[in-house]
């Protein structure tokens, strides 16, 4: 329905209406001018003929309000199903001069519905904020990696470098999952702490076997550990999913989440009411728990480079220590770096020993899927930080260190 070429002016300061406001046709301006001033107020200005400038701005506000009162707007004429910015409606005018609109729509009844964001709505919802927190105790996962640590067996992997110890003690811990692929359809507390887990106490195992790492002081280590074992789990998932779609011949909706445990996306549920007190499409922003376009960027990338043994294990040790140092800074810092270049300079070897001359475009992409993932883990540390501010988050982990990457 088109405009009428006459248009309706508005009653305080002539431009153009934009519908009727607290009883009196206005525009919109004017319409937000009567609805934040306090009309108990003083209601006259001391000249009170305050001129209106060619453009129908007010330059006394006291003189404005008075041409509205007197216009007859009344505070308590407030509609609630009139100019909706968020709508888009087309305005007529009938043959009083009045605007109606062909479309109505009711005010939205949250924040979510007006910008089409579910996240968005968190601020809006202080009640489900939760302020106290359900504790999960990790301490048992602390006492095993201890012990790891301490009881270390090099008999079976005789290599002369870590990386080769490594990617034996690699291979080893892949030997352990079962031979049949599995597939879960919901994950929650239960399924997640299996996952956790297993990649901890993996991680744990796995650096146990460079040398130069168990020199260092526990304290040390185990401030390595607990910011490296997720980034380990996330680079050997995601190793795993290029290879399963490759043999399976499996679609981009498959993922490895476990040892021997995939998802497909489109048959999938996360339960997260066990860590929150909002809805899993509320929570999504947040946590880590759906995949999406930037994990199938990276699986591509690892289908494009077959990164060998030794490979995936520089790539994984680069990963770990690279980011536990930037992490902690400091001591942590000095020995990571320190680590990082005895592997660097056991990869070189590998590279001759295996007569590969030219292998500077394979470290090219080894470094590109491993900055891939510190960049999605970046992002998850600023929503991590946006739900700490929100306390969208239900739970407290006893050892909250382990968890700063995991979107906890």
């Amino acid at each position: 329905m088109q405009v009428s070429k006459r248009k309706s002016l508005c009653k305080i300061c002539g431009n153009p209406a934009f519908g009727n406001h607290f009883g009196v046709l206005s525009c919109r301006a004017c319409a937000a001018f009567f609805r934040r001033t306090n009309v108990d107020g003083e209601t006259f200005c001391p000249i009170g003929n305050c001129k209106i400038d060619k453009h129908g701005k007010f330059y006394c506000k006291k003189c404005r309000l008075r041409i509205c009162l007197e216009a007859g707007m009344d505070a308590n004429k407030f509609q609630h199903d009139r100019d909706l910015i968020s709508t888009s409606t087309s305005e007529s005018s009938d043959s009083s001069g009045s605007f109606s609109f062909s479309q109505r729509s009711k005010v939205p009844k949250s924040m979510a519905n007006f910008l089409g964001r579910p996240a968005f709505i968190l601020s809006c919802e202080p009640d489900k904020a939760s302020k106290v927190k359900t504790i999960v105790d990790v301490t048992f996962l602390i006492n095993q990696a201890f012990d790891i640590f301490g009881n270390v067996d090099r008999k079976r992997f005789s290599s002369n470098s870590n990386l080769g110890r490594m990617t034996k003690k690699f291979e080893d811990l892949q030997n352990e999952k079962s031979s049949n692929l599995s597939t879960i359809k919901v994950l929650g507390l239960k399924e997640s702490m299996i996952f956790w887990e297993q990649d901890f106490l993996r991680t744990a195992r796995w650096l146990s076997h460079f040398d130069e790492f168990q020199e260092l002081p526990l304290s040390i280590r185990m401030q390595i550990l607990k910011v490296a074992w997720i980034l380990w789990g996330r680079l050997d998932k995601l190793v795993k999913t290029a290879n399963e779609r490759k043999n399976q011949q499996l679609n981009q909706n498959f993922y490895m989440i476990g040892k021997d445990v995939g998802i497909d996306i489109g048959n999938f549920e996360v339960d997260v009411s066990w860590c929150t007190n909002y809805s899993k499409e509320q929570l999504a922003y947040y946590l880590d728990c759906h995949h999406d376009e930037p994990f199938n960027i990276i699986v591509d990338a690892i289908s494009d480079l077959k990164p060998s043994d030794m490979e995936l294990n520089f790539m994984l040790l680069e990963l770990c220590l690279a980011h536990a140092g930037k992490q902690h800074q400091g001591d942590v810092l000095m020995f990571t770096d320190r680590l990082l270049e005895v592997v660097s300079n056991e990869l070189h070897d590998y590279y001759q020993s295996e007569q590969i001359s030219n292998y500077s475009s394979r470290i090219t992409k080894m470094m590109k899927i491993n900055n891939l993932i510190r960049r999605n883990l970046f992002e998850r540390l600023e929503r991590q930080a946006v739900a700490k501010v929100f306390n969208i988050i239900s739970v407290h982990f006893s050892h909250p260190d382990m968890f700063c990457n995991a979107g906890f």
